[in-house]
């Protein structure tokens, strides 16, 4: 149901106050129950002070024809908010991504957020005590650690001394439990005989006696040790050998990780415990700009990722089930050495803009008009070439050719290939910085540009083709003669 504007409802008007009977998950008027006097008030310090009164403070009316919520509903959905009550809201929130409060920003140590699908720093955006600008997208920092995770911890120099301590350890629990077993089973016969004796003994005292009253206590504590040692000797099941070599552990993890992986993709149930189980994996990951790398604008840049997590988490993956949870101090703790061990590892994710595929393509025809050009080559012109030449090949080629142009040239200055010749006009625009010309030389190209000759169209027609014989010439006497 949508709250009364249209909009979900905030968590305040579902939970209200607990000790207040507000809020209508808490409301007793639903029930029809109404309570006067829930509040008192007084002024302290010239200000008026609030606060709940207790239960038996308050007079209580009971009105069922107001109620339109069966009690039995009301009772189980009280008992359900009773069981959460030291829990904060906040914790009881499913996370968004998979990775929600484990990112950390290097440069700060602040948490990490994901605004516009890109992990930035809360101590920048937020509070203004960071100089970390950069911004990496979510998807490509998840996808990268656990490709990761796959090549430098799924081997068998990392995984190989953590298996071996799984085995030892699982030897340790089958030897301790055969030991309890037989400890406990000793106990039970010793409990019945002593229980056996006290019945004979009880049959021979009087009733009334002191000495039958501290046999019957003797009997109620022999009674609840026996019930729970048998409870134990039940529940206390034989671990199980751990079997197959390390590679076939480590390939078992490998496809467990990429199923949990391709599960977050969906939007259900299922989605929500591959997110549970992926999170355990890993306690902590810092991002760190990569010192020299190339940024742009916006934020985008090489990243140094470092990412930390438990041996023994991403060893559960293989359902090798151990039972390893010991009490240690005030809480439970893993009893592995090596398997408890917290793996780390760093690498480079590297950012490439996805506007320079387009770039790529579009700078051949840019760079023929700065080639021909006797001018500053104005933005406009650009455009209008890079319309002219059509779409191009890239993510980016849906672009208006204005934008095109301007990453195009952006591209171009960033490397130091051209320079803005800035006149304040039209004119402005845009010339290689290999030309040998300073600015004041094409500004002045620009206030009378070079004169251009067009050479006239040339005919060109065969060449004459002259025959020439050549012979001997007639001598003197010959020509006497005739």
């Amino acid at each position: 149901m949508p709250g009364p504007k249209g909009k979900p409802w905030r968590p305040g008007a579902l939970l209200g106050n607990r000790h207040g009977g507000l809020g209508i998950l808490r409301n007793p008027i639903y029930v029809g129950e109404y309570q006067f006097r829930k509040t008192s008030r007084r002024r302290r310090k010239g200000k008026m002070k609030m606060r709940f009164t207790d239960q038996s403070e308050r007079m209580v009316t009971q009105h069922p024809e107001l109620a339109i919520v069966d009690q039995d509903l009301w009772d189980r959905n009280q008992a359900r908010l009773a069981e959460n009550i030291d829990r904060p809201f906040h914790a009881k929130r499913k996370v968004e991504y998979v990775f929600t409060g484990k990112v950390h920003c290097g440069v700060c140590n602040s948490t990490c957020i994901v605004s516009d699908g890109k992990y930035v720093c809360t101590g920048r955006q937020q509070k203004g005590i960071c100089s970390n600008p950069r911004r990496v997208a979510r998807e490509a920092v998840e996808t990268s650690i656990f490709d990761r995770i796959k090549v430098h911890v799924l081997n068998t120099a990392v995984l190989g001394p953590a298996l071996t301590a799984f085995r030892e350890e699982v030897e340790r629990v089958r030897a301790d439990h055969v030991a309890r077993v037989a400890s406990q089973g000793a106990r039970l016969k010793e409990i019945d005989q002593r229980i056996a004796n006290l019945m004979v003994q009880l049959g021979s005292a009087g009733e009334a006696s002191f000495a039958s009253q501290l046999m019957m206590e003797e009997l109620e504590r022999l009674g609840a040790e026996k019930r729970n040692l048998e409870r134990q000797v039940k529940q206390a099941p034989s671990a199980p050998p751990v079997t197959g070599d390390v590679n076939a552990i480590i390939s078992s993890i490998s496809g467990t990780l990429g199923r949990l992986h391709q599960a977050l993709q969906a939007d259900d149930a299922e989605a929500s415990r591959a997110k549970e189980v992926l999170r355990g994996l890993i306690t902590r990951i810092v991002l760190i700009p990569t010192p020299g790398s190339v940024t742009d604008g916006r934020g985008a840049g090489d990243m140094t990722v470092t990412v930390e997590g438990p041996m023994a988490a991403l060893i559960d993956l293989a359902d090798l089930n151990i039972d390893r949870v010991a009490k240690h101090g005030h809480r439970p703790m893993f009893g592995l050495h090596n398997a408890t061990a917290v793996w780390t590892f760093s690498y480079v994710l590297k950012w490439r803009d996805p506007r320079l595929a387009t770039v790529h393509a579009d700078l051949p025809i840019i760079a023929r008009l700065l080639d021909e050009a006797d001018v500053p080559v104005s933005m406009e012109a650009m455009a209008q070439a890079l319309c002219d030449a059509g779409p191009t090949a890239g993510p980016d080629a849906d672009r208006s050719p204005d934008q095109r142009a301007r990453n195009a040239v952006s591209y171009l200055q960033t490397w130091g290939f051209t320079r803005c010749i800035n006149m304040r006009s039209p004119d402005t625009g845009y010339v290689w910085n290999d030309r040998g010309l300073s600015d004041d030389e094409w500004k002045a190209r620009i206030a009378e540009p070079p004169m251009t000759r067009t050479i006239p169209v040339l005919r060109i027609i065969p060449p004459e083709v002259v025959v020439v014989i050549v012979e001997q010439p007639p001598r003197p006497d010959e020509e006497a003669g005739d």
